[in-house]
């Protein structure tokens, strides 16, 4: 999909608050904790070693979605029309195997999810970077045209194991899978204060199958 990447999106004092809202949420349903999947956000996932806590209301939070809100041209803001801003902490090693925001529900029976049939899902995605990262953690995007073969995954997966972070991954995990799309494919590294917006639907309403994405693994 187009993908926009948005420089000082956020300040260190924002980045500061915001770490220190993750590591001292004291509600059990926000507190840091293993991430989960599904349009409930109940389900343990082998694919997402990465941790999540939630700030919803704080003065930072807020203000950060409204930003969101304005990046995208849609005004007034409804917090209704928000989630909630999930906090994840990736440690070495952590990843998200490659996946799509927009919700595929048809099971639901408090919400429509499909937009094409009067209901409504995630159309667009706005990450906030809160941290440098040496090696690793990037975010990147399999399927964009254009971007690294299936030789070229595989020579950067050959490079994985005979370099130094070749006993992080069992071999043939999707883990390092990841790593040798994340070094073949297309992928943005994290600068702390940096965003990047990027759209999960095509104008009819379907899911843009370009838009899966991964968390790449951190390495270093």
């Amino acid at each position: 999909p187009p993908i926009f990447k948005v420089s000082n999106f956020l300040d260190k004092g924002d980045i500061d608050f915001l770490k220190w809202s993750a590591l001292n949420q004291k509600d059990a349903r926000r507190r840091l904790k293993r991430s989960t999947t599904g349009s409930k956000s109940v389900e343990v996932s082998s694919t997402r070693t990465s941790e999540t806590a939630f700030d919803t209301h704080s003065k930072v939070a807020l203000k950060l979605k409204r930003r969101c809100f304005d990046l995208l041209g849609m005004q007034p803001y409804e917090e209704k029309m928000a989630d909630g801003l999930q906090l994840l902490r990736y440690n070495v090693s952590a990843a998200y195997n490659s996946h799509y925001d927009f919700i595929e529900s048809t099971t639901d029976a408090n919400f429509n999810w499909q937009p094409r049939e009067g209901g409504s899902n995630r159309f667009a995605t706005v990450l906030l970077y809160l941290s440098d990262v040496e090696q690793g953690g990037e975010t990147v995007f399999p399927k964009a045209p254009g971007y690294g073969s299936a030789e070229e995954v595989s020579t950067e997966i050959s490079r994985l194991r005979e370099g130094p972070y070749a006993g992080y991954f069992r071999k043939n995990s999707w883990q390092e899978k990841l790593v040798g799309e994340c070094n073949s494919k297309l992928s943005i590294k994290p600068k702390a204060g940096e965003a990047i917006l990027f759209y999960n639907q095509l104008p009819d309403g379907s899911r843009d199958e370009n838009s899966i994405h991964g968390a790449c693994p951190v390495l270093k």
